[in-house]
C-alpha cells in the first residue's frame, strides 16, 4: 500500500492536492485483489476509530483525575499513558465501582 505525498503549497481547506500514483483501476482489478483491498481498508478504518476512542478515553481519564483530585482536595499521582493503560483503566473501573455501587 502506498500513501501519496501531499503538496501543501497547492492544498487549501476545499482542495487536497496529492502525488499521482500509477496503478490499475479498481473496476479492472480481479475479485481476489478487491477482497484484499477491502480487508486492508476495513482494518485501517478500525485502527483509526480505535485510536480516536483511546485518545478520548485518555482525555476523559485525565479530566476525571483532575475532578477527583479537586473534589477531594488531594494530589493524585498521574499515570503516564506510555505504561500499561489497561491496568490503570481496570483500577479506575474497580475504584469507581466501589464508590458508586450499581
Amino acid at each position: 500500500m502506498v500513501v501519496p505525498k501531499t503538496y501543501r503549497k497547492y492544498t487549501s481547506r476545499k482542495v487536497l492536492t496529492t502525488q499521482w500514483i500509477e496503478g490499475e483501476k479498481l473496476s479492472q482489478s480481479t475479485e481476489s485483489d478487491v477482497g484484499e483491498l477491502v480487508n486492508v481498508g476495513v482494518i485501517c478504518y478500525l485502527k483509526q476509530v480505535l485510536k480516536c476512542i483511546s485518545d478520548l478515553l485518555v482525555i476523559f481519564i485525565y479530566l476525571l483525575i483532575e475532578i477527583i483530585s479537586h473534589f477531594f482536595g488531594m494530589a493524585i499521582m498521574y499515570v503516564s499513558c506510555d505504561i500499561n493503560v489497561g491496568y490503570f483503566l481496570l483500577f479506575l473501573v474497580m475504584f469507581v465501582s466501589v464508590l458508586v455501587p450499581l
